[in-house]
């Protein structure tokens, strides 16, 4: 169960408009530390390095000791899903030239992980 609780805040803060720099642009990252279930993600970061500065800053916040960045795209399209039962879980980050193709790659990975339920937590646009 706290695994849970600590996957809802940042379910809340990733589709509730997380704070952004004031400065858009279209770079964003997705950072993870699998062994703690901690996941941190940016969008709309004017370089590289401040959008992977925030998603490891904030895979770091909800519990990651050992965070790294998984993916890094600019000026697409990002996407999240997840899903948890029981000690199981798992999760996908997608990124495309569309939406949609970036919802169908996150949705892949995260089924890849054989956990049933994933579900769509994130998306967001960098152009």
């Amino acid at each position: 169960m706290k695994k849970l609780l600590t996957l809802i805040p940042l379910a809340f803060a990733l589709t509730a408009g997380a704070p952004q720099p004031a400065a858009a642009g279209g770079y964003g990252a997705f950072a993870i530390d699998n062994a703690n279930r901690a996941i941190g993600y940016s969008v709309w970061y004017p370089n590289q390095s401040s959008a992977d500065e925030r998603a490891l800053s904030e895979c770091a916040q909800y519990g990651g000791r050992n965070c790294v960045i998984q993916h890094r795209f600019s000026d697409r399209c990002g996407a999240l899903a997840m899903a948890e039962h029981g000690d199981r879980w798992g999760f996908g980050f997608g990124y495309a030239d569309s939406k949609a193709a970036a919802v169908d790659w996150a949705f892949s990975e995260c089924q890849a992980y054989g956990v049933s339920g994933c579900s769509l937590q994130s998306t967001s646009c960098g152009n």
